[in-house]
């Protein structure tokens, strides 16, 4: 029998550069110089690259039939935090968005939400680091917990042997790993403070 998450391995090696460079701005809020403020305009952004992701694969033909999106779903998350930050839900609502259209195929859509998941998978430690450093923001990271524990474990599992069954063709496996790099490169962007606008997650005031 075939050892499953050959995909998801090889997505992990072939991808590793890009998620450095993913983390670096949550690693960078959780350091030593980060600051509430900067954390703020983080989950900010993280809400703009997140949901209109999730609406993307969830218009996607046959996506959500394949993989629990549902349990996947962290942009709420992101808002409750920012609201918890004294952020009004009208601000949230005004937040800048990036633009992610639904996919025209499985590979395509996977390579993204891999590139998302993986993203995910230092946030409990990301929290930790940022409630010890931040105490008062112990109330206002449910974005970055949602992503621990056995449940995320099984998620991601979950998320490999999906792959593997989405990629049975090598060009398919190639066309999820291209896109995979496609949506870090836009990630990276996005998560990059030179391009915050000065509004991002404003506090009120």
């Amino acid at each position: 029998m075939r050892a499953s998450l050959d995909l998801l391995n090889r997505l992990d090696a072939e991808t590793a550069t890009a998620q450095r460079n993913a983390n670096a701005p949550w690693l960078a809020a959780a350091g030593t110089d980060g600051s509430v403020p900067t954390y703020m305009r983080l989950v900010g952004r993280a809400y703009g690259f997140q949901a209109p992701l999730e609406a993307a694969l969830a218009y996607t033909p046959i996506v959500p039939a394949l993989v629990d999106l549902r349990a996947r779903s962290r942009s709420g998350l992101a808002a409750q935090d920012l609201m918890a930050l004294g952020i009004t839900a009208t601000q949230v609502a005004t937040l800048d968005e990036s633009i992610i259209v639904p996919f025209g195929n499985l590979a395509d859509a996977f390579g993204w939400l891999y590139a998302s998941e993986r993203a995910t998978r230092i946030h409990a430690r990301i929290r930790d680091e940022l409630v010890t450093r931040h105490p008062q923001l112990h109330g206002a990271t449910a974005y970055l917990a949602a992503c621990g524990g056995s449940a995320a474990d099984h998620r991601w599992r979950e998320l490999g042997i999906t792959l593997d069954r989405v990629a049975r063709a090598p060009r398919v496996a190639d066309q999820i790993v291209d896109a995979a790099h496609d949506a870090y490169r836009a990630l990276v962007d996005w998560l990059t403070p030179r391009t915050w606008p000065a509004s991002c997650a404003a506090p009120r005031g």
